[in-house]
């Protein structure tokens, strides 16, 4: 299953929720550049990584959840940036940047839109105004551009 699957999937049961993707890598890091987790009011599906790094995203991504939302602009984003070893104790010891983005109920139509693709890349602008938006190639957009589906990866 698709990540973009499961975001609509988790919108269809929940009023809101947080997409943590890690949009930069540097050094040794326990997870890739795009790795996501979905989080809710009562869960979380997926990983970016596990440890100190996950622990302290799911409570930035449910107290963003908790947050007074009304006035919050239409696809609420920020990013919080992560040296592993200094500041969580991580034995990776690189440095990641998470983009938490707040997604609610009202936007299940756009992302169903946007999942209708069934390759691309799905770019989340640099500035946390712009919304969310499909593109067929990820070259020339400022921002986190996600794949649609992973790169295959051949089984000999």
């Amino acid at each position: 299953m698709r990540w973009i699957d499961d975001v609509i999937t988790e919108l269809k049961t929940h009023q809101q929720i947080c997409l943590v993707a890690i949009s930069r890598v540097e050094g040794s890091t326990p997870r890739e550049l795009g790795a996501v987790a979905i989080v809710s009011p009562d869960g979380f599906s997926g990983s970016i990584g596990g440890g100190m790094l996950e622990h302290d995203a799911l409570f930035q991504a449910r107290a963003t959840l908790d947050a007074d939302q009304h006035n919050r602009p239409k696809g609420y984003r920020f990013w919080r940036d992560y040296p592993l070893g200094p500041s969580l104790g991580q034995c990776c010891g690189g440095f990641v940047s998470i983009m938490f983005e707040h997604i609610n109920a009202a936007d299940l139509a756009h992302w169903q839109d946007m999942a209708a693709h069934h390759s691309g890349f799905l770019i989340h602008p640099d500035d946390a105004e712009s919304p969310i938006f499909w593109a067929d190639h990820s070259d020339g957009h400022l921002g986190l551009a996600q794949p649609l589906t992973p790169a295959s990866v051949p089984f000999y």
